[in-house]
């Protein structure tokens, strides 16, 4: 569990001005990431006049002929709504700089769609996210429920509910206390369960080994 302190110059670099809350997204690009509904919940809160940027670092593979579907469509949603300046795709970045676009989080939407896949198998993303004390908003997937803590270390929404996560963006959006409230919360859970030494001692003593 690590708090590094916001890269300046990267924000220099990026255009994001000062007091601009930043809605970020560090992944692969692919069709359950939800990302389209995501830009979609984002236009409607810049229609709303809330100072906000999105930023998505990650590349989608291009499908031979057919580019990058996802990536366009993306844009396009900013583009046709008279937002592309809400809107940053830096690309995929070398492994080492990922830190530093972390620091520029100010909250972290896993709006992954409601799919077999996404309903078993859990992310990395939240717990990177909590661990860089950055507030959650999580679909309501049986896979990624528990990182919300009923409500406790993150806010989730109805799956597949454009308006739902929009709403629930804006209350981040809007209170910096509810961010950094469930930033804490989310970065103690994650020490407490989800590092290497917690498992390990919740393993133990589930099979009855003694600490140590």
């Amino acid at each position: 569990v690590c708090i590094l302190q916001r890269d300046e110059q990267l924000t220099h670099k990026l255009g994001i001005s000062e007091g601009t809350v930043v809605i970020g997204y560090v992944g692969s690009i692919v069709e359950y990431e939800g990302l389209a509904d995501l830009a979609k919940a984002c236009v409607g809160l810049a229609k709303r006049g809330l100072n906000f940027k999105l930023l998505i670092v990650g590349a989608e593979s291009a499908r031979n002929l057919g580019g990058t579907p996802i990536t366009s469509d993306i844009k396009r949603i900013f583009a046709e709504a008279g937002y592309s300046d809400r809107l940053i795709m830096p690309g995929r970045v070398p492994f080492r700089e990922t830190p530093s676009y972390y620091t520029l989080i100010d909250i972290a939407p896993i709006p992954r769609v409601p799919h077999k896949v996404t309903e078993l198998v859990s992310p990395l993303k939240p717990v990177e996210a909590l661990a860089m004390g950055i507030p959650l908003v999580l679909a309501d997937l049986e896979a990624l429920k528990d990182f919300a803590q009923g409500g406790e270390t993150a806010l989730l929404f109805n799956k597949g509910d454009v308006n739902d996560l929009q709403s629930k963006l804006e209350l981040m959006i809007e209170s910096e206390t509810l961010r950094n409230t469930l930033a804490e919360r989310g970065r103690k859970f994650v020490s407490q369960s989800r590092t290497w030494p917690s498992i390990c001692r919740g393993a133990a003593e589930f099979v009855g080994l003694s600490p140590g």
